[in-house]
């Protein structure tokens, strides 16, 4: 009796201020949220893990304001994913082989082994019957689509890959029983992400491109028209980048960034914001929603995500967790973080009143042109021009307000990471509002520097090899008779993958991490036919590992390197490019050159190793 004494004094609510006020509701540390599914306005389930132990389903029946452990289960498997049909019927799927089919009383009905099965990503059911797989781990290197309409007795199997495409697919949402929707990302010729229609029927598939350098970490479909993906775009160092939302108003045909900027402390008088991107995005209608991110931030907007409004002052009872999960219980947000908190929203003051209908508009120049994509801040609240250069701030106070056009990139205090490509002129508009008010224009001064990139591809044997095209970003290029290739034209202080293509070969290195400050005439590619199975031929400026696939540990050999390594960093990156660990290259000579790393608590999937500017890959697999 006293332990459970103890667990009710832990979960009496406690109110936290800010701008808007939130309640604590739950805490249990240690349980990680993996999912929110909200069944109706009042029904609510999240899921939680601790680790590879324990899973947890906590439901609420009052939209959010008490919670009561439903189910639990201490099987010692890692990262699981539930979906709930309704609430009498569960499915929690585990990155292994298997699902569990839960009703009613919360008792396994049913065991899923999917046969030939390793791992996968993300699983979708639209009813008890109907369901699929995303990124299945069935052969190395590829990521396949199951569909299944028997439970999972029966599947059928996709996969698109050849030399210019290599899917992979995140986030699917049924539709209809015969549509599923969901994020798609290419590892091959046009890299960046994709919004996919993908009939199960027929396999037939419609990608809508929706931009190169963004990373999506969740979707929301506030009806069949508009849609919202959150995450991160232009990834800078450590996994950081900028706060990036993209909207679709015609049922993902088109996409626009309607958010894409770094919150640093420099861009709201020196207010702290954490430069780690968003991680889940909800909205109670078709105008008022919020996006959460890590370690604490919270945007919210109240125009149909045109603009949004930063929370100016971090929760101190929040932590500044790791991750956070976001859904609305009917009216009412709730979110959940990484140590094992739920919060539910009690008061939002910072929805416009009624009284609040003034409009402030203009243009950002670059020439005699509108300049796309470019935030421009009123108080806490950033909107972003469009293609055409203009912007809008509607649902305005009347009074005193700023209006500043921001460089999207990081521009603050931190040399290092220092980029600012343009100044705006003029510096600000100080505005006493008392009615609507346009023709608030800046015009951009560019501060951009160019260089050149080159190097050459060339044969196991140093013969130059020709017509091998190579991509950084949207630039292309392909190479001589020599082997010789150069980017005359590449943006200084921005990263990007510099990666050859071809159907014959395979590169070593597969790709260079670059971010450039000067002229640089030093990258090499050495090709290897894709029929040999002669490895002892390896380039300089390589990073071996082994085992592949891995399942415990990996060991990056670094014979092959000869720059110096003592300064560097070991980083691991998942397949989004979020910045998994960096650990320190240290006493790598005590093991022949060998450094290993544990990775038995990764998620199975594909990882990408980075040193300096080196990059390569490795499959994790259980």
């Amino acid at each position: 009796m006293k332990k459970v004494a103890c667990i009710i004094l832990i979960l009496l609510p406690i109110t936290i201020f800010s701008q808007n006020k939130w309640e604590l509701t739950h805490n249990i540390d240690g349980q990680h949220p993996n999912n929110i599914e909200i069944i109706d306005s009042n029904y609510v389930n999240i899921f939680f893990s601790t680790g590879s132990n324990f899973k947890y389903i906590y439901n609420s029946m009052n939209q959010g304001k008490t919670w009561k452990l439903i189910y639990a289960t201490n099987l010692y498997i890692d990262d699981a994913n539930m979906k709930c049909i309704d609430s009498n019927n569960i499915f929690l799927g585990f990155k292994g082989s298997f699902m569990y089919y839960i009703k009613n009383d919360f008792k396994i009905i049913d065991t899923l082994n999917i046969d030939l099965l390793k791992s996968y990503e993300d699983f979708s059911m639209y009813d008890t019957e109907i369901g699929v797989i995303t990124n299945a781990y069935i052969v190395p290197d590829t990521f396949f689509v199951l569909v299944t309409k028997d439970r999972w007795k029966t599947y059928r199997k996709f996969h698109k890959q050849d030399d210019s495409t290599r899917l992979s697919y995140y986030y699917p949402h049924f539709k209809n029983d015969s549509i599923v929707t969901c994020i798609v990302g290419n590892s091959r010729g046009r890299r960046g992400g994709y919004f996919c229609e993908f009939n199960i029927n027929t396999f037939e598939y419609q990608l809508t491109w929706m931009g190169t350098r963004i990373g999506s970490d969740d979707m929301f479909k506030v009806n069949d028209k508009i849609i919202f993906t959150c995450g991160k775009s232009d990834l800078l160092s450590g996994g950081s980048g900028n706060d990036g939302i993209a909207k679709s108003t015609d049922g993902g045909k088109t996409w626009r960034r309607v958010l894409d900027f770094r919150s640093d402390r420099s861009k709201f008088n020196k207010q702290y914001f954490p430069p780690f991107g968003l991680q889940s995005i909800a909205f109670k209608d078709s105008l008022t929603g919020l996006a959460v991110g890590q370690f604490g931030k919270i945007v919210y907007t109240y125009d149909g995500g045109e603009s949004w409004i930063y929370e100016n002052k971090l929760h101190d009872s929040l932590g500044q967790p790791n991750t956070m999960k976001v859904r609305y219980a009917g009216s009412v947000p709730i979110i959940a973080t990484y140590h094992g908190q739920i919060y539910r929203m009690i008061e939002d003051n910072l929805a416009p009143k009624l009284e609040d209908t003034l409009t402030i508009s203009g243009r950002v120049w670059e020439g005699n042109k509108g300049q796309p994509g470019i935030p421009l801040e009123l108080g806490f609240r950033i909107t972003m021009t469009d293609s055409n250069g203009y912007y809008k701030f509607t649902r305005v106070a009347k009074g005193k307000h700023t209006v500043k056009a921001k460089n999207k990139y990081h521009d603050g205090d931190l040399v290092e990471y220092y980029y600012k490509p343009f100044d705006y002129t003029p510096i600000q508009y100080d505005l006493d509002l008392t009615s609507d008010t346009s023709g608030i224009d800046f015009n951009a001064i560019d501060l951009r520097t160019f260089y050149s990139v080159s190097g050459e591809i060339v044969t196991s044997g140093g013969d130059g090899l020709k017509d091998i095209p190579l991509t950084i970003g949207d630039s292309t290029t392909i190479s001589t008779a020599d082997g010789r290739f150069v980017f005359p034209k590449i943006e200084q202080k921005r990263t990007y993958e510099m990666i050859p293509y071809s159907k014959e070969y395979k590169f070593t290195p597969w790709a260079y991490s670059i971010n450039i400050d000067k002229d640089i005439d030093t990258f090499r590619f050495v090709a290897i036919p894709i029929t040999s199975v002669e490895e002892s031929v390896l380039p300089y400026n390589t990073l071996l590992i082994t085992p592949i696939p891995a399942n415990d540990y990996i060991a990056i050999n670094f014979s092959k390197l000869n720059n110096e390594l003592e300064d560097k960093n070991v980083e691991i990156y998942d397949a989004m490019g979020v910045l998994i660990e960096s650990l320190p290259l240290i006493n790598h000579s005590t093991f022949g050159r060998n450094y290993f790393i544990d990775i038995s608590s990764f998620s199975s999937g594909v990882y990408f190793v980075k040193v300096g500017g080196i990059v390569e890959k490795f499959v994790k697999i259980k």
